[in-house]
């Protein structure tokens, strides 16, 4: 008796799509968490072994900034797995595409690649599930940040803007190098596929979120309905 092969349903497929993208990200998070936690036991370490009567600034300063920085990846990590409520909520898409840059920490520094941004004047507010917009900045950096493995750029830009009235726009670029996706999802590949990085995800949270995505001229560009609080 043979068995008919099972068929992901569309569900599934991004499930599985997502915790694929996450699980990439996690090396780099850990590497992150990691650095400024070393930072954190060496500082009070050497604050206890002074036993100064004052209080040590500079210190106590780096012991601060590094503990802010643990948790701050923490919670950005927590709201990406987590699924969180069906409803939206209003969110600048300026703050959370600064907010999940840092995620990306590691594996630019590793590679070499330099980081530009440019934001909108006015940011954009978007109505919409915080994991879906922070995901969806994820779906759009990595594929792009793949790509450039295949060029000789070493830059990659993530930019908001405002198209037009009602709409909010980000892409991702590079300067010299065009990035080039599939829309198929990499849990759907072969185990030996040699695929372009794929924008699955990215698609799929753009079109959810109301918008869209496209590749125009080698730029990742996922465009979005804005909200406007006064309406």
């Amino acid at each position: 008796m043979s068995l008919e092969p099972l068929t992901p349903s569309p569900e599934g497929v991004l499930r599985a799509e997502t915790m694929l993208v996450l699980s990439d990200l996690l090396g780099g998070v850990l590497h992150e968490i990691n650095n400024p936690l070393a930072a954190v036991v060496g500082q009070a370490q050497l604050l206890k072994e002074r036993r100064a009567a004052g209080p040590d600034h500079v210190g106590l300063d780096r012991l601060s900034r590094a503990a802010d920085r643990v948790a701050d990846l923490g919670r950005s990590f927590v709201l990406l797995v987590r699924e969180g409520a069906s409803s939206g909520a209003a969110f600048s898409l300026n703050s959370e595409v600064e907010q999940t840059l840092p995620f990306f920490a590691y594996p630019l520094a590793l590679r070499r690649v330099v980081l530009e941004t440019s934001f909108a004047s006015a940011s954009p507010i978007l109505r919409a599930r915080h994991r879906d917009l922070r995901l969806l900045v994820v779906g759009l950096i990595a594929p792009g940040l793949e790509s450039l493995l295949g060029g000789t750029s070493n830059t990659i830009r993530v930019a908001t803007s405002r198209p037009q009235p009602g709409w909010a726009r980000i892409e991702v670029s590079s300067p010299r190098h065009a990035i080039d996706v599939s829309l198929e999802p990499r849990v759907l590949r072969g185990a030996e596929s040699t695929s372009r990085p794929s924008a699955f995800l990215a698609d799929r949270l753009s079109r959810t979120l109301g918008g869209s995505l496209s590749v125009v001229e080698g730029t990742l560009r996922a465009d979005l309905p804005s909200y406007n609080p006064a309406h």
